[in-house]
């Protein structure tokens, strides 16, 4: 975790090509398809509408064992990332799904999992990301692809690299026939909405592309009964947008909570393959990290009106995923002099120098960090919801004081 080139490959889960909007960064996961100037042509055109409710789809009632299949085949994945993967500037903010890795980064050979799906659910909607090149790729796509397991709880896949399921295939195929990728954009999206039952077990896609650089597949899911799932960020409006809307971080739960016992007990969350396992409770991570009148947690680049797409402007200032005693500066593009990316150290729980952030609060004080990436960082909490920060030319903090210049970013929640 601490190795930071190698963790930046890691964490990129899966693609060496492109990124959202830095078409020379390492991308991360689709976790937002719609981005600025890139088109949606399926009829779902409000993030708000996602994905369609159907009349078929079954009540949730209070059940929380929705799954007894895994995803992948548990042999086949090399590594399993919690809830919360940071990889600025793309995912700055804790990232809302799992991450597997059927590709040995270290060890590279080609594999294609196959993908399953792992309980009685009905696909809602199937995306198509097309890209003029990923990796020794041309004209390639992936899937993402929406499921709705009962009227409140969605669930989804991206980096479904090809459909074994002859009814998603034939779904996806009317799918593209309306799509008009651009040739100017290195990627783009299109989707549609679909209403596919599938069975538990049934084998739908496979994941994996070495020549692609696409690593493994995301998965995540939403419980709309969750009663925290908006309330646990300072700004939910801001966070959440409007209606149910899995491209939010709002009623992030871990999938694997609803998995029988049997597959949860089997398995490991980690990164590094293995080297460093999450033991801190809840195992599989988490993004609700926002903790009040604190620095800790999200905040909002200059005019940034919404979180969805790009994160690239905001900074997220936590916990680290894997190993939670790391608190992590997860920086975006908007900090003049910081570059994308994130920032370690190990918090205090006094003083000014590394204090955790969780203990920073609008005392009109300036807080200074030392950084393993050797960058010093200073911030303060100006008000309740506003945060000044800015990088130091200087190796290490001191005993202070210290100032801040015109360079300094101010962020708000």
């Amino acid at each position: 975790m601490k190795a930071v080139a190698t963790t930046i490959v890691i964490i990129a889960l899966i693609f060496i090509g492109a990124s959202f909007y830095l078409m020379t960064h390492i991308d991360q996961s689709l976790s937002n398809p719609r981005y600025p100037n890139q088109q949606d042509t399926s009829q779902q055109n409000s993030q708000s509408n996602f994905p369609t409710q159907f009349s078929n789809i079954p009540s949730c009632g209070t059940s929380k064992m929705f799954f007894s299949f895994p995803p992948v085949t548990l042999d086949k994945i090399v590594d399993l990332a919690p809830l919360g993967q940071l990889s600025p500037p793309d995912h700055v903010f804790p990232a809302p799904h799992n991450y597997f890795y059927v590709i040995d980064y270290e060890h590279p050979q080609d594999v294609n999992a196959p993908v399953y799906a792992p309980g009685n659910m009905t696909l809602t909607q199937i995306g198509l990301r097309h890209y003029n090149t990923l990796g020794q790729k041309t004209d390639y796509i992936d899937y993402t692809l929406f499921f709705s397991v009962c009227d409140k709880f969605d669930f989804y896949y991206h980096h479904v690299t090809t459909l074994t399921y002859q009814p998603f295939i034939d779904a996806a195929q009317d799918i593209l026939k309306k799509c008009n990728f651009s040739k100017d954009r290195n990627e783009d999206f299109c989707s549609g909405a679909v209403n596919i039952p599938v069975k538990a077990g049934e084998q739908i896609g496979t994941t994996g592309d070495l020549k692609a650089g696409v690593y493994g597949l995301d998965m995540g899911a939403r419980d709309y009964r969750l009663s925290t799932g908006r309330n646990a960020f300072v700004n939910p409006d801001k966070i959440c947008g409007i209606g149910k809307n899995p491209y939010s971080h709002c009623y992030t739960v871990c999938a694997f909570d609803y998995f029988t016992d049997d597959i949860k007990r089997q398995l490991k969350f980690s990164t590094n393959i293995g080297t460093i396992v999450r033991t801190e409770e809840p195992v599989c991570g988490s993004v609700y990290y926002d903790v009040k009148d604190t620095a800790q947690g999200i905040w909002f680049g200059p005019n940034v009106a919404t979180t969805f797409s790009p994160e690239s402007n905001n900074l997220f200032l936590g916990p680290d995923n894997v190993q939670p005693s790391v608190k992590v500066f997860s920086v975006g593009m908007s900090i003049s002099s910081l570059p994308a990316g994130k920032y370690e150290f190990n918090p205090t729980n006094s003083g000014l120098v590394n204090r955790d952030f969780r203990n920073v609060t609008s005392d009109g004080k300036i807080y200074c960090y030392e950084t393993s990436q050797q960058a010093v960082i200073i911030l303060q909490l100006t008000t309740l919801t506003t945060l000044k920060i800015e990088r130091q030319n200087i190796s290490n903090c001191g005993v202070g004081p210290w100032s801040f210049t015109s360079s300094a970013t101010d962020f708000t929640r």
